[in-house]
Formats: C-alpha cells, sequence, structure tokens
C-alpha cells in the first residue's frame, strides 16, 4: 500500500511540475510602426505617434487602449519587446524617396530582435512576434520591385518594398524556426502592398491576418479601431 501511495504522489509532482512548466507565459514580441508606438513603451530614440496627450485628433490616448497592450493583457503573454518607429517603411525607401534604412523593417530585425549570428537581442527567443507592417510603404508610394525567393535578394533590392518583405519574412524564419510569426496586414493598403504580404507570408509558411472595416481617425486606429485590431487577432490565436 505504501508503494501505492509513493506512486501517486511521484506522478502527481511530475504532472504539477509539468503543469507548472506550461503554464508559463508565451513571451512576444511587437513589429511595427506608428500603429504600434506609445510614449514610453518603445526604444529610447525612436518616433511615437501615441502620447497621452496627443497632439493628433485621436481618441486613443491610453497605453491599454493599445491592440498590442490588449493582447498581451487577455492573453497573458510577456512582452519581450515592442519595436515599433512611426513612420516605418519595410525596405529602405521611405517619404519623398528619402533614405529610411535606419528606421526600416529590414534593419530593426537585425538590431533589435535577433542577430545574424543569432544572438536574441530583445532578451529570449520569442514565442510569438507580431508583425503590422507594410503601412507607410503603401503610404509613401515605395518603389514596389518583385517578391524573391529566401536567396535571391541584393542588397540593392532591399530599397524596394517587395523583396523587402521577402527578405524580412526570410531572415526572421531562418533564425526563430520555432517562433510563431504573425503578419498582421492593414486595411485600405494598396492592392500591390496588401497582396504582397499575404502571398510572401504563404511563400515562407508563416500566418497572416488581413484586417477589415478598422475604425481610424487621422489614418489611425481609434479607440475602436484598437479594439477592433484586437478581437480579429484574438480569434485566430
Amino acid at each position: 500500500m505504501k508503494n501505492v501511495f509513493l506512486s501517486v504522489f511521484l506522478f502527481s509532482a511530475v504532472v504539477t511540475g509539468c503543469s507548472v512548466k506550461a503554464s508559463e507565459p508565451q513571451k512576444v514580441v511587437i513589429f511595427g510602426d506608428s500603429y504600434s508606438t506609445f510614449e514610453g513603451n518603445i526604444p529610447e530614440g525612436y518616433e511615437c505617434w501615441y502620447f497621452i496627450d496627443s497632439q493628433y485628433e485621436n481618441d486613443c490616448h491610453s497605453l491599454d487602449s493599445t491592440w498590442w497592450r490588449r493582447v498581451v493583457a487577455d492573453k497573458g503573454y510577456e512582452l519581450l519587446l515592442n519595436t515599433s518607429y512611426s513612420g516605418a517603411t519595410i525596405c529602405n525607401t521611405g517619404y519623398e524617396g528619402k533614405d529610411y534604412t535606419e528606421r526600416s523593417f529590414v534593419t530593426r530585425m537585425k538590431r533589435d530582435i535577433v542577430s545574424e549570428e543569432g544572438e536574441y537581442l530583445c532578451g529570449a527567443r520569442p514565442d510569438i512576434i507580431f508583425i503590422l507592417a507594410g503601412t507607410n510603404d503603401s503610404w509613401a508610394q515605395s518603389p514596389k520591385g518583385e517578391l524573391l525567393g529566401k536567396d535571391d535578394w541584393r542588397e540593392a533590392d532591399l530599397d524596394k518594398s517587395l523583396p523587402a518583405i521577402s527578405y524580412m519574412l526570410g531572415y526572421l524564419t531562418e533564425k526563430l524556426p520555432d517562433t510563431r510569426i504573425i503578419v498582421i496586414i492593414n486595411s485600405e493598403l494598396d492592392e500591390t502592398t496588401t497582396a504582397g504580404l499575404a502571398e510572401a507570408s504563404r511563400i515562407f509558411g508563416v500566418e497572416y491576418l488581413q484586417l477589415k472595416d478598422i475604425d481610424k481617425q487621422w489614418g489611425h486606429p481609434s479607440n475602436a479601431g484598437m479594439r477592433q485590431i484586437a478581437a480579429q487577432l484574438e480569434a485566430i490565436l
């Protein structure tokens, strides 16, 4: 009988240990542009769009109202990093044809998330990366180019949106093969950018979400729009 009780105790301990480990929160990275910024919650020196005392006519003035903060709280995630930069294009060409290399997605992924040597610059291996990108490539009318395979790009290709999308997803899937990557595609983008993000996601085997009917003020999600983004994202998580 003692052996029976001991076996039950040991089995319970193992199960309890496993359940504790399984309940550890998933670690996430937010990789975005102005839609994902909030003052004091992005890397120092990165341009911000959302503030408590906003200069814009937009009613989202609270950190807890942002789409990403809602998702992190609702799902119980651990936020490793929010690397979002207002005005950022995926490629290195921004508004008026200016060089946006410093803020581009293809630059920041190597600077903030994972190095070419595989070092986790965000503090640990992320379980999930949410990428909300492409809005500025569309608005700035950055050169489009064509989608490329993982090893087909050249440095000059990163000045164009579609090759940069391919490079970004190819790099992240290679360096972070066990990380769930979800590309969030904004509503009301130009057709080429929208289709390119979706097709590149399929090519590189990552998930994508096409946002629909997002309420916006000054071209950016309002309080209502932030709730809509969070709800549409949580529906696929």
